[in-house]
């Protein structure tokens, strides 16, 4: 064999050495591609489960901003109702003060002397029953006889 053909077959020989560990070496790349492409899918697989979780979360934040506004909108309303509430209790507080209070007062000042004069002059009320009792006694009497004679 001449050196030509030593140098062909030992080419031969590390071309079919080269392209059998570079077959190895392929099937690593593609084993790794595809492990690779199976770790990127479950990722996507995860961000869409993610996404409809914020997007659910999302939904539930802006139900929650809703009923915030709601009750922020129904404190102000009881607020108000609450402002007009004490102004109207203040109301009735200088109503009592200044017009009630002064009328008991007035009423008490003039019932105190009225009474008095009722209690003296009860003793002369009943002194004038007494004597109407016996004047209607003796006026009875008198149409008695007065019939008698007639």
């Amino acid at each position: 064999m001449t050196n030509q053909e030593l140098l062909h077959a030992i080419s031969d020989i590390m071309d079919k050495k080269i392209k059998s560990e570079l077959q190895s070496v392929k099937d690593d790349i593609k084993m790794l591609n595809d492990n690779f492409q199976q770790h990127m899918d479950s990722l996507e697989q995860r961000m869409g489960s993610l996404e409809q979780r914020m997007g659910s979360l999302e939904q539930r934040m802006g139900s929650l901003e809703q009923r915030m506004d709601s009750l922020e909108q129904r404190m102000d309303s009881l607020e108000q109702r609450m402002d007009s509430l004490e102004q109207r209790v203040t109301s009735i507080e200088l109503h009592l003060e200044n017009v009630t209070d002064k009328n008991i007062q007035l009423l008490a000042e003039n019932y105190l002397p009225a009474a008095k004069r009722y209690e003296k002059s009860m003793a002369s009320i009943e002194t004038m029953q007494d004597d109407i009792d016996l004047m209607k006694g003796v006026i009875r009497k008198h149409s008695e006889q007065l019939q008698l004679l007639s």
